[in-house]
């Protein structure tokens, strides 16, 4: 989960070499390194390996993993066989994965059939009816996105409302996107202008500057003595603008930040993070590419374990 792939396989293999033998729990964590590092051959290895080896049949986990990896890299109907040969009826998470992916690669055909399996699962799963009005959205196909919101309405859906946690002098601030809540809020605000300006001064413009984790950032920033580390949790993904924005913030304000958003950890330091873009190569936008296209830092360095605090603050979602 912090996008140390290869470092997870030198484990595995050193576990054979010491003759530990490897349980259900190794090769889901083995297939999940494999996915956030894009490494498709060695996930099929792995997979293979687990029964012809050591004799450990699959679960749903282990193949929701191969789905997830064949999406992230962009095989979606390799990813969509993947699940028709499947031994067991797929369940949410599988299809809810390559629904995922279908959103990342823009695949609308494939993401209405993913949709359709996984509703028919699960009707009132809002997170897939939110996921295929955007592909419809991206793709200009307002009217289909306009028919699934309505049917959102509909069904009494909503949308889960993203936040961020962030632990300061013994409390839990929760913020939400455009919060003006918190008794700081003017200094906060204040924080992000600020950011705003050094952004724009090295040519960067873009319009997420009230997301909630941005908001924890600099709140973060003017409640924390300088190099502290600024931890924080999210319930939902972090968007592919907020993270160049904590990639600048990190070498701007020589800050280390650790986000733990529903996916994996993200290690900001330097101007670089942990996970290396692997997912946003498949997800970029606009800002994304001017930000590596006018930017250059140095390799990001190793992911450190999270402390206790970062683990008080996640048993909260």
């Amino acid at each position: 989960m912090a996008g140390h792939a290869q470092k997870a396989i030198d484990l595995f293999l050193e576990m054979e070499e010491t003759g530990t033998k490897p349980d259900q729990v190794t090769f889901i964590a083995l297939l999940s390194a494999c996915s956030h590092g894009g490494l498709v051959d060695e996930g099929y290895d792995f997979l293979s390996k687990k029964s012809r080896v050591y004799n450990i049949k699959p679960k749903m986990q282990h193949y929701g993993c191969m789905v997830d990896l064949l999406g992230r890299a962009g095989h979606l109907e390799e990813s969509a066989n993947f699940i028709t040969s499947m031994p067991i009826p797929p369940d949410v998470s599988i299809w809810s994965s390559l629904l995922r992916a279908c959103r990342c690669h823009q695949n609308v055909k494939l993401a209405e059939h993913a949709f359709k399996h996984l509703t028919e699962t699960d009707p009132l799963n809002d997170g897939a009816h939110v996921l295929l009005a955007n592909i419809y959205a991206k793709a200009g196909r307002l009217d289909d996105m306009s028919r699934i919101r309505m049917k959102l309405r509909d069904m009494g859906l909503k949308k889960q409302l993203g936040y961020s946690l962030i632990e300061q002098g013994g409390f839990v601030h929760k913020f939400t996107s455009g919060d003006i809540f918190n008794p700081h809020s003017e200094e906060i605000y204040l924080m992000l202008n600020e950011i705003e300006m050094t952004l724009q001064q090295q040519g960067l413009q873009e319009t997420s500057l009230q997301h909630r984790e941005r908001l924890a950032v600099a709140f973060g920033l003017i409640s924390t003595s300088e190099k502290t580390t600024i931890r924080i949790v999210n319930n939902l993904r972090i968007c592919g603008d907020c993270h160049s924005f904590m990639k600048v913030t990190s070498q701007v304000y020589n800050r280390e930040i650790v986000i733990r958003d529903n996916g994996r950890f993200h290690r900001f330091q330097g101007g670089q993070c942990s996970c290396r873009d692997y997912w946003l190569q498949q997800c970029t936008n606009s800002f994304v590419s001017r930000f590596h296209s006018t930017n250059r830092y140095n390799s990001a360095t190793q992911f450190n374990n999270c402390t206790c605090h970062l683990h008080q603050i996640s048993h909260l979602i």
